[in-house]
């Protein structure tokens, strides 16, 4: 009922997992227009637990043998083997044990963001009460002996949870899931990490911590490398068989043998994105394929390698993570700065694609079966798996084609990036909050805007060619389309006229020092020399034609500055109130970062490349993606099983096998998943009408991007808060929805 509130790497075949991820398609633009309000009709997905009277939960929790556990870990279908396994301790059951339940909370991050790499259950509580009782510690102990558990402080346990309620008609409903047609559980398998007592004269309180299984593979000692990490190699593959030679040597080290075997699983690309035609931007499906080699021109650079000439050496210190191992690797090949900067055009900054592809790792872990437990160090020997997954975002600011839309107010190219977004079945959530008399979900809203927040872009070669000086006040589109292009033009001249001057220069010291030449050129020392001097003098033309640009884009800057300024109404001085905010373009506020020099003799990062404005660009996207946002948002909602998501051994079951999964539930690894937000403000009462004046609020009724859900579990009430940071790429003041 409703209520009205205020050493294996392996690659997935491109059979593998055909239609479980959501299509992705490239829409078209439409015709300028303004001052219109379009309507767009979409089926919001509703809320299950809203339809249902007395809704609550079911929590059961659960441990079972080492030997089922990794007789599960073997089966394609884990939750089928689970519910099937006879020899269970139930440690705790709603309505059923004398230990009772008396709150559940956890969090889950579902979306790549500043404070994590990838998605995981970060964190969880559990709350037990013992009546006239102090003896559930003893009785856990018993049972995981009983259940022949070596180590119960490091097995996995297996948390249950379920909703149930009653239809109209009054009859038992079960096992509701993200829709009322769905029936199903949510189970997870956690790790205990720390058991607090409190005795009081009532009984006692036990309350237990805990995080996902498969955050032990983010441990420092399987997740760093212990040792600098120099590989050498050609391909993405190389490097991953460089790390799991590392990681080996770290076991034998360590322990004397390989206790814990390390895997790489590579999910297609194409499959993730379904429709998107990816291969419009890379050719190369496959990222173990992917070249990070390249004939660098400088024969002293330290990237090559000496005694193998034609492989590429990157170089990272001690403790560096296998997460930032391969963002670095992904980012220095051709393939994955094209996927983050939206274009495979060489120094084409962004197209009509609205998508970037980033990569998400999903830690997997499970005991080994050949050798399970090391007695002499009291611990599991564990099998651990990372998946990487493509993962599609809508975040980052590369272009100012992304902005134009919403400079504009462009409606039919509005409503062109919201169907973007609906169609990836995504955006499935509405909420409508204040004075819109529609609210049945939102309890409360806190927003967070920083000030100090900036899209951070690198400029190419010194030169703002994205039309945006750093307040984000954008050119006419004659001087941006125009005077920018040209800049553009001169500085890629000035590129290559550089690249010739310097290999000229290596060939010149190489006959110098009666060494073999430096390549195959056949010109005379003085045919070098002169070319050199008439590629030097053009340079310094170009340069001066760049600085003669700049100063008439600046003058056109200024002058559009002073044309935006507002003439005063009250004498001297106006009051902010009075200032009408509806009819004004709000920019998002842009950094231009000057430290990127247009040059070869330059890298970024720890790996040195030869196109340093191409890694830039890709790392600065990635730097947005992983930095903070200009507003969030914390949402407190009834609880919805939407956001529940899909747990390890689903996605266990779904990378393995042909299965597929409800299109109504997110799977969180493989990108980002959004709501709509609305708002109304009230602007006084109308002097003829009398009715109160009720406006949209533009700066924050919007599209946003959810990174984290809190779960909360108390006293059979279920709420939830979607942590989320409004989608700046995305503008709905013009759209009904």
């Amino acid at each position: 009922m409703t209520n009205l509130i205020q050493p294996n790497i392996s690659f997935v075949s491109n059979n593998s997992n055909k239609g479980n991820f959501a299509s992705v398609f490239q829409g078209t633009v439409g015709n300028e227009s303004s001052g219109k309000i379009t309507t767009i009709e979409q089926d919001w997905l509703e809320n299950p637990l809203s339809s249902v009277d007395n809704p609550t939960y079911h929590i059961k929790l659960i441990m079972i043998s080492d030997d089922d556990t990794v007789s599960m870990e073997l089966s394609p279908d884990p939750i089928a083997y689970l519910k099937n396994i006879k020899n269970t301790v139930i440690i705790a059951e709603s309505g059923s044990t004398a230990i009772n339940i008396e709150s559940l909370s956890y969090t889950v991050a579902v979306s790549i963001g500043y404070n994590n790499r990838s998605v995981v259950l970060t964190e969880g509580q559990i709350k037990l009460f013992e009546p006239m009782g102090l003896s559930f510690y003893d009785k856990l102990v018993f049972g995981a002996r009983n259940l022949g558990i070596r180590n119960f402080s490091k097995s996995p346990f297996y948390l249950e949870i379920k909703f149930h309620g009653y239809d109209e008609q009054g009859n038992y409903v079960d096992f509701i899931g993200s829709t009322l047609n769905e029936k199903r559980s949510w189970i997870y398998r956690i790790i205990l990490t720390d058991i607090k007592t409190s005795l009081g004269p009532e009984g006692t309180i036990y309350d237990i911590k805990f995080s996902s299984h498969d955050d032990i593979a983010t441990y420092d000692k399987f997740f760093k490398i212990s040792t600098p990490f120099n590989p050498q190699g050609k391909t993405v593959r190389d490097i991953i068989s460089e790390i799991i030679k590392s990681k080996e040597q770290d076991e034998k080290d360590s322990y004397g043998y390989v206790r814990n075997k390390y895997n790489f699983v590579f999910i297609p690309l194409n499959s993730v994105v379904g429709g998107f035609n990816v291969t419009n931007i890379i050719s190369k499906l496959n990222p173990l394929d992917w070249s990070i080699s390249d004939n660098n021109l400088f024969r002293f650079s330290n990237t090559i390698s000496t005694n193998q000439p034609d492989k590429r050496e990157v170089n990272f210190t001690r403790g560096e993570s296998i997460s930032n191992i391969l963002e670095q690797i992904f980012v220095n090949t051709e393939e994955g700065q094209a996927l983050t900067r939206r274009s495979n055009i060489p120094k084409q900054y962004g197209d009509d694609y609205e998508f970037i592809i980033l990569w998400n790792i999903v830690p997997r872990i499970k005991v080994r079966s050949d050798q399970p437990y090391d007695w002499i160090y009291n611990d599991y020997n564990y099998e651990i798996e990372y998946v990487i997954v493509p993962y599609l975002s809508v975040r980052g600011i590369g272009t100012i084609k992304q902005q134009m839309p919403i400079i504009e107010k462009d409606v039919n190219k509005l409503e062109e990036k919201l169907k973007l977004r609906l169609e990836t079945k995504r955006l499935r959530k509405k909420y409508e909050y204040l004075f819109t008399g529609l609210n049945t979900e939102v309890l409360n809203v806190d927003l967070n805007f920083d000030m100090l927040w900036k899209a951070v872009i690198p400029s190419y070669g010194g030169a703002n060619i994205l039309g945006l000086n750093s307040s984000g006040k954008i050119y006419s589109k004659e001087d941006f389309y125009g005077l920018s292009e040209q800049i553009k033009q001169n500085y890629n001249k000035i590129n290559q006229y550089e690249r010739e001057i310097a290999k000229i220069q290596a060939e010149l010291n190489s006959r110098n020092f009666n060494s073999s030449p430096f390549s195959g050129i056949n010109m005379s020392t003085e045919e070098l020399k002169r070319r050199s001097e008439i590629l030097s003098s053009q340079v310094k033309v170009l340069r001066s034609d760049v600085e003669e640009k700049r100063l008439r884009l600046t003058r056109y800057a200024e002058e559009k500055n002073r044309e935006d300024k507002k003439m005063m109404t009250y004498g001297r001085f106006s009051y902010l109130e009075d200032f009408d905010i509806f009819n004004n373009n709000i920019t998002i506020p842009v950094s231009i970062d000057v430290s990127m020099r247009n040059s070869n003799f330059y890298g970024r990062g720890n790996v040195e490349t030869k196109k340093p404005i191409e890694q830039a660009m890709a790392t600065a996207i990635l730097n947005q993606v992983q930095s903070g946002n200009l507003i969030e948002i914390d949402l407190t909602i009834k609880g919805d099983p939407f956001w529940l998501g899909t747990t390890h051994l689903e996605k266990k079951k779904y990378f393995e096998t042909n299965s597929t999964l409800s299109p109504d539930l997110p799977l969180f690894t493989s990108g980002e998943y959004y709501f709509v937000l609305k708002f109304k403000i009230p602007m006084g009462v109308d002097e003829i009408t009398s009715e109160p004046i009720v406006r949209k609020n533009d700066s924050f009724t919007g599209v946003y991007i959810v990174y984290m859900v809190q779960n909360h579990f108390n006293g059979g009430i279920f709420t939830q808060n979607l942590k989320a940071a409004r989608d700046v790429n995305c503008d709905i003041s013009l759209l009904n929805i």
